[in-house]
């Protein structure tokens, strides 16, 4: 997992280092100098607020947390903990939003739903004790919904940042310790939270390109409670995409 927390710092800092960078180079250039965010008034007709529809497509790695517990009598006690079940592939999504800029201002602030199709960059993972699996599953499909909060760039780059609140259904298996009971397999939809960040630049007309992180932790889930055992899984996915998105008002108007 902190292979994950530290691939999202580096995308983090990609996404803010990038547009930066662009909006520097732009600064020194002798045709073009803005002193301000503000010289985004220059061109009264560009804008950000309004509805979007895009796709993405990235790549993605994903890790559990394990546990097994067994009861003592009294309390579930820890037997036995596998860290970094890791699932790692291409994935894709679907997202819609809005967004909305602050009057003539460089801040942008907007909602956003994602959808992740069942087949379409599943996140599967599994657990094996001396060569045994204790446990496969998978999380297909997910879907989350999330805030945003942008600024646009003197070159018109929208950076952002924003929380997301996500949803998974859990397909597992649980073919160890014995577990032969139906409840030794099943479907569980699964809570959890996030971040996302990224930026957009306008590619012209009504659409925008964009490179965007995601990371997501899920609540811990009890699997399976056989007799007087426990195992329960704690999920973590971070993703990388490209995404493109069309604005059907178009990224300029009144």
């Amino acid at each position: 997992m902190k292979f994950l927390k530290a691939a999202l710092l580096f995308l983090l800092i990609q996404a803010m280092a990038i547009p930066l960078m662009a909006a520097a180079a732009n600064a020194d250039s002798p045709t073009y100098r803005p002193s301000r965010i503000a010289t985004l008034d220059d061109t009264p007709g560009f804008k950000w607020s309004g509805v979007y529809f895009g796709v993405g497509v990235g790549y993605g790695v994903g890790a559990s947390n394990l546990e097994v517990d067994y009861f003592d009598g009294q309390n579930f006690q820890n037997l036995l903990g596998i860290d970094g079940l890791s699932s790692q592939g291409w994935r894709g999504n679907l997202k819609a939003g809005i967004d909305f800029r602050l009057g003539n201002s460089a801040f942008v602030f907007g909602a956003f739903g994602t959808w992740t199709p069942d087949g379409f960059g599943d996140t599967d993972f599994s657990a094996s004790v001396a060569g045994n699996d204790v446990v496969t599953g998978t999380f297909a499909p997910e879907w989350s919904i999330g805030a945003r909060f942008g600024l646009i760039l003197p070159n018109q780059t929208l950076v952002y940042a924003g929380p997301t609140w996500n949803q998974g259904q859990l397909s597992y298996n649980v073919p160890g310790f014995g577990c032969n009971s139906p409840l030794c397999s099943g479907s569980k939809t699964v809570d959890g939270w996030g971040a996302v960040a990224g930026f957009e630049v306008p590619l012209g007309g009504a659409w925008t390109f964009g490179l965007e992180g995601t990371w997501s932790l899920y609540d811990r889930t009890t699997l399976v409670e056989v007799e007087n055992q426990r195992i329960t899984v704690q999920h973590e996915d971070f993703s990388g995409m490209a995404r493109l998105n069309f604005r059907p008002l178009g990224l300029f108007g009144n």
